[in-house]
């Protein structure tokens, strides 16, 4: 597999992980739309991204998930990765769910929980 798409297998779980977040409390609130959209856009300031894989990543906003399905797709992707780009990319995703439960203001009870699930997952504290 290619830099790139490993590039956007990570963005687009970074979109699932995060809409998953922004709506896990049933308020999927426009601040948060905003704030994922404007990540996934920036896909296109890293390079030569065509517009097959940039559908890709969009089409991650479809649908619902579980964190099941996220906590999967999140230890599928990281196996392509050596154990230091591993806890980089763990870590980065755990800063960018940090964000993405905080961008509108309220940090709801069922987000920490989940958080914690998905923290308890990959051994992080």
């Amino acid at each position: 597999m290619g830099e790139m798409e490993k590039l956007v297998k990570v963005v687009k779980l970074m979109a699932k992980t995060g809409l998953y977040f922004a709506s896990c409390d049933g308020n999927y609130d426009q601040k948060e739309k905003d704030f994922l959209e404007a990540y996934v856009s920036g896909i296109e300031v890293v390079g030569a991204i065509d517009e097959e894989m940039k559908k890709s990543v969009y089409s991650a906003f479809d649908k619902t998930y579980s964190l099941d399905e996220i906590v999967g797709e999140t230890q599928e992707v990281v196996e392509g990765f050596d154990a230091d780009d591993r806890d980089v990319i763990l870590s980065e995703i755990q800063k960018f769910i940090n964000k993405v439960i905080r961008v509108d203001g309220c940090v709801d009870s069922k987000e920490q929980e989940e958080y914690k699930k998905w923290k308890a997952a990959f051994g992080l504290d």
